[in-house]
Parts: structure tokens; C-alpha cells; sequence
């Protein structure tokens, strides 16, 4: 179900270790279109799982726009810097400026 998908980006964006590129968000802004039509069609279906998420998401990626914040790279590169990331190898200051693997 989409929400899960939705709830486990979100729970990725409040770790705040995990770099993510704008295709990230509009794969997980068209699962949230998903749920929320579904939810529309479904009047039965309880929607309290995910609204919260949503709005969190919905609001990081309104930030991210602003600011140009986005990871920028792809492919193996983003891999390793998610890595990197995950280990602690790099800290949340990095940006792909520092990356000669662009």
C-alpha cells in the first residue's frame, strides 16, 4: 500500500541522513496522489496513517525547492554518497560541490 511508502520517506527525511534527489520526491508525491485518491474512492478507509508524513514531506520539499537543496548526482555516485552518508563518513555539512564524482 502507499502508505508505507510514504511513511518510510518520511521516516528517512526525519533521520536527516539520507540524501535525496527530486526524482525521490515526485516518485513519492505521485504515491501520496495515489493514497489520497484512494482515500477519496474509499470513504471507509480510516486516513489517519499517513497525513502527518504527508504534510512533512509536502513541506521539505516546498523548502528544498526554494533553496535549490536537492542531491544532484546519480547513478553509482549517489550510492556511495548515500553510503558515505549511512556510515558517517561524511556528515550532514557535505554537499556534492566537495564530490569530485560529479
Amino acid at each position: 500500500m502507499s502508505y508505507k511508502v510514504i511513511l518510510r520517506f518520511n521516516r528517512e527525511l526525519l533521520q536527516d541522513n539520507i540524501p535525496h534527489t527530486q526524482e525521490d520526491f515526485i516518485e513519492t508525491l505521485s504515491e501520496i496522489d495515489f493514497y489520497e485518491r484512494y482515500c477519496k474512492e474509499h470513504p471507509e478507509y480510516e486516513n489517519n496513517r499517513a497525513v502527518l508524513a504527508i504534510q512533512n514531506i509536502e513541506r521539505v520539499y516546498s523548502e528544498m525547492l526554494e533553496k535549490h537543496n536537492f542531491v544532484d548526482i546519480g547513478g553509482f555516485h549517489f550510492y556511495l554518497l548515500l553510503w558515505l552518508y549511512t556510515y558517517n563518513i561524511i556528515d550532514n555539512n557535505f554537499t556534492t560541490n566537495q564530490c569530485s564524482c560529479k
